[in-house]
């Protein structure tokens, strides 16, 4: 989010607050509904037990009856429509429902998880940015909902065993991890490709190439099987914080 703050740099102090305040609060919120879920249980039973957190309540009130309507005075509607789409999708993510006496959960659904983590995550750079006039703001939201993508399947290499008791359909169960990570090591170098919206600059391709090149080194050392827990966590999510600051490279430097 911040990353597109820098790249168009909409917002005054104040509304950038509100914007900040609805990310966390809309984020924490979906990533607590999916933490609670309990797929033996109806959704009726899941949205109880989750309404029933007094955190999560109060949460809730001041999101819906403070942010929201401080979002849609002080955001573009941009902003605020691409919020909500993000929030439904999380929420649709997160849920499980009861088809025919069978569970049904996106999350589940082969690829689709990937893809509903790297496009919603991907969308806080345009969330940020309030816009897309800027086309080095459509560049960095292809890189990062593609980064975000390989470092979901990253994720899913720690659960491989716990992923095929549940029957989820991960792309490691499916395709083997050692498959899983030379095809994540294809798409990290083809994520270059974001840079076709906008002319050649040197630091750009700078800020990209060290983004890429810290990927692969996180592949390479994953897929060697010594502390997975930090290569497929730590070192994983601090790709972001390395976008974050190849856009403050570029505010000086660009």
């Amino acid at each position: 989010m911040a990353t597109g703050f820098l790249l168009e740099k909409i917002y005054q102090p104040f509304a950038l607050l509100v914007l900040v305040l609805a990310v966390i609060t809309g984020v924490f919120l979906v990533y607590r509904l999916n933490d609670s879920i309990d797929q033996h249980h109806d959704l009726k039973f899941n949205i109880r037990k989750f309404w029933g957190n007094p955190l999560h309540k109060v949460c809730i009130i001041q999101f819906v009856f403070i942010l929201i309507p401080a979002s849609l005075y002080f955001l573009s509607s941009f902003t605020f429509w691409v919020m909500a789409i993000a929030a439904v999708a999380g929420f649709i993510y997160s849920i499980t429902l009861h088809i025919n006496g069978k569970k049904f959960r996106i999350k589940n659904v082969f690829i689709v998880k990937n893809l509903f983590i790297g496009l919603a995550w991907g969308a806080l750079v345009f969330i940020g940015a309030g816009g897309y006039s800027n086309p080095l703001t459509i560049a960095f939201f292809i890189f990062a909902s593609v980064q975000v993508f390989i470092g979901s399947v990253i994720r899913d290499i720690p659960d491989f065993k716990k992923d095929i008791e549940n029957n989820v359909k991960s792309l490691p169960v499916v395709l083997g991890i050692k498959n899983t990570i030379y095809g994540m090591k294809l798409l990290n170098i083809t994520s270059v490709a974001s840079v076709y919206f906008i002319e050649w600059d040197d630091n750009i391709m700078f800020v990209i190439s060290a983004v890429i090149v810290w990927r692969l080194v996180n592949l390479r050392l994953l897929y060697k099987g010594e502390n997975i827990k930090f290569w497929s966590q730590t070192f994983n999510l601090a790709t972001c914080v390395l976008i974050y600051l190849g856009a403050v490279f570029l505010e000086f430097y660009g």
